[in-house]
């Protein structure tokens, strides 16, 4: 056996990998057969067992971000690049207005049609390239980093096409080099869910239902938390069942008619409900379809 490949399970030894493990790794890297038996060889010969990984020090430990009590504007299921262009002005309007610094996305800030698992439903539907709806994007990403100073973005379902369309070879966090403002001013988190202060958890679920509430509703049983959920598309608010706590679906800032799934396939589900919403000072601020524009913004903002 040459040096250079005994360095190399020597290495893959030390770093906690099993016999097994290491006789493949070393077979691929140097296109010739090792068997666990070659590996065992070297580990009980040449490496001491204190310079080995433990198993308990490879494992992980989870742990969902938290951020400060602060002011922030919070949305979610923009869809980029197929967000509506009304709600994102009136979402930048009311940051201006309130002067609210940070924002918070949870989840879905992309669309990322071009790699999704399902297949076209139309012969003539959103063909965008990937990179062409990225750049179609770009627009939207500058006037987020003009307006806002700190950017948190959760993990939507959307966000995690990534890891399915590329097998894990490319991160998300890569997506944010093609914006060059983005990696400066944005926080990507590959978790669902973001804690603000002690009393919100934003979250991006995977659960859903056509309940409006529903959702957020078990999450606040579970959590014992405010809940502010996205995923679903609905807009609403309610206590949970304690009667201490809120529940809120975000509805978001995505635009129907520019959503081919929506359009082309008739289902029971309900129509999708646009909004997003404030904390400011520790108190919620909810921004609807009712909403009173002219109240929160003035008569300019009426429409």
């Amino acid at each position: 056996m040459r040096q250079i490949e005994r360095e190399y399970i020597k290495q893959k030894i030390k770093e906690g990998y099993g016999n097994i493990e290491v006789a493949m790794m070393a077979s691929a890297e140097f296109k010739r057969g090792f068997s666990p038996a070659d590996v065992a060889s070297i580990k009980y010969r040449e490496v001491k067992r204190e310079d080995i990984r433990k198993p308990e020090e490879l494992m992980k430990r989870y742990h969902s971000p938290e951020l400060p009590e602060d002011d922030y504007l919070i949305c979610s299921d923009i869809h980029a690049p197929f967000y509506s262009q009304e709600w994102v002005d009136r979402y930048f309007a009311v940051a201006k207005k309130f002067e609210i610094e940070k924002q918070i996305i949870v989840g879905d800030l992309f669309e990322f049609s071009a790699i999704s698992s399902f297949p076209p439903i139309t012969d003539n539907g959103n063909e965008l390239s990937f990179s062409a709806e990225l750049d179609t994007c770009r627009e939207l990403i500058s006037r987020m980093n003009k307006v806002f100073k700190k950017s948190f973005l959760v993990s939507g379902n959307h966000e995690r096409r990534i890891y399915r369309a590329f097998e894990s070879a490319i991160p998300f966090s890569m997506i944010l080099r093609y914006f060059p403002e983005m990696e400066k001013n944005f926080v990507f988190t590959p978790y669902d869910k973001v804690a603000v202060g002690n009393d919100w958890l934003l979250l991006h679920p995977v659960s859903y239902s056509q309940i409006s509430g529903n959702v957020a509703f078990r999450l606040a049983a579970k959590f014992r938390k405010n809940i502010l959920n996205a995923h679903g598309h609905f807009f609403c608010l309610r206590y949970d069942a304690s009667g201490k706590n809120l529940v809120i679906d975000l509805g978001g800032l995505f635009d129907v008619e520019k959503i081919d799934y929506i359009n082309l396939k008739s289902t029971t589900h309900p129509f999708w409900n646009p909004g997003f919403c404030m904390l400011r000072k520790g108190k919620i601020h909810l921004f609807h379809q009712f909403t009173d524009w002219e109240f929160y913004l003035g008569k300019e903002r009426k429409k």
